[in-house]
């Protein structure tokens, strides 16, 4: 199958002239992988979907710069035997703030995270976790969160430093 090369600068040309050929048709090959990059990632966004059985629908926009989203979650990935708890938001952005407050440990940043995930998919024209998720277009979302957040196990920043102090 496969020539046997008689020296080093044989190799090279042929190696060489592969390459070339590669870059005559880096566009299309370029274009080819982020097509089928995407393909991969709806199909594997769609079967998370329908085999997760976690809530999901098709997100709408307003222009009333409302956001409601009833029964928002995260994605699904709890530990077995855990639940997530759906949470409700509704809020008018033509309000110049809003104050966000609870208990340490009480889920203030799994709601921003969550939401934000979820405001990320529902522009990037994916489904959402929620039953019903409506809001106005966003021209960009920060979200800044702590390195050592623990979400999955439940642990926040402030948990998880305390935890380290106390074994030191």
């Amino acid at each position: 199958m496969f020539q046997e090369l008689s020296s080093n600068e044989e190799c090279y040309f042929k190696l060489n002239t592969v390459i070339q050929q590669i870059f005559l048709y880096y566009k299309e090959i370029t274009y080819i992988s982020k097509v089928f990059g995407e393909y991969d990632m709806f199909i594997s966004y769609s079967y998370y979907l329908q085999t997760s059985g976690q809530q999901s629908c098709e997100p709408t926009f307003n222009s009333d710069s409302v956001i409601r989203a009833t029964d928002l979650t995260f994605i699904d990935c709890k530990k077995k035997g855990d639940f997530l708890i759906p949470n409700n938001i509704y809020y008018d952005t033509t309000d110049s703030i809003m104050v966000l407050q609870g208990d340490n440990g009480s889920g203030k940043s799994s709601i921003m995270r969550t939401f934000a995930l979820n405001t990320l998919l529902a522009h990037s024209g994916l489904y959402v976790f929620a039953s019903e998720f409506n809001i106005p277009r966003f021209t960009s979302i920060f979200c800044r969160f702590g390195s050592n957040d623990q979400m999955l196990n439940g642990i926040s920043s402030l948990i998880n430093d305390s935890h380290f102090k106390s074994k030191k």
